[in-house]
């Protein structure tokens, strides 16, 4: 299952807080303070690609809860064969 590591900076790129999403991707960042914030989201595996941009910008009030602050991200294939040498006759 896709587990992220998610991190709120602030816009001098000061760590506000960070968590690890549970088994089913989901998050919830708590006691943050008012103010402007980057939440970076990055894969803790390379079997996931991003979709979506690994970073959202969020703007909280005092007292203010974001919701909505989705990622996307597509788990990769894989392409297997075998490449054979023709024999010359």
């Amino acid at each position: 299952m896709l587990r992220s590591s998610l991190i709120y900076r602030t816009l001098r790129g000061n760590i506000i807080a960070s968590t690890t999403t549970s088994e089913d991707g989901s998050y919830n960042l708590v006691d943050i303070p008012a103010g402007s914030y980057t939440l970076v989201q990055t894969n803790l595996d390379n079997s996931y690609a991003d979709i979506t941009p690994n970073t959202i910008e969020v703007t909280l009030a005092a007292g203010e809860a974001s919701g909505g602050n989705n990622f996307v991200d597509e788990q990769l294939g894989s392409i297997q064969g075998n490449v054979f040498r023709r024999y010359q006759q």
